[in-house]
């Protein structure tokens, strides 16, 4: 199924709430309604650059197996914020030597 406009507009609002609710604003969030390159299948990807503070959302516009309700447009939205929430955290990890594939120090 194809995602749309509206699909887009749902999708970003939602994720506009979730950064409004986690007190984000003092990044820079941009939204996207394309397949970022070099990316594999998926529903929505989230990309940040800490050094810069800027998260950058994106909603596939095919999603292959997934129905397309508001529901999901909303889960996926939150999920993805979640994202740019912990990408700090996630930072930590990857440049302190964990290896991710054992979930060992490396």
């Amino acid at each position: 199924m194809k995602t749309t406009k509206q699909h887009f507009k749902i999708f970003k609002s939602e994720a506009e709430k979730w950064v409004d609710y986690f007190s984000l604003r003092d990044w820079e969030w941009n939204y996207w309604h394309e397949v970022p390159k070099n990316s594999g299948r998926g529903l929505a990807w989230c990309a940040s650059n800490l050094t810069g503070k800027r998260v950058d959302l994106y909603l596939a516009p095919d999603w292959e197996n997934t129905s397309i309700t508001v529901r999901e447009l909303k889960r996926t939205a939150f999920h993805e914020v979640c994202h740019g929430l912990l990408g700090e955290v996630q930072d930590l990890f990857e440049n302190r030597g964990v290896d991710n594939s054992t979930n060992s120090m490396i």
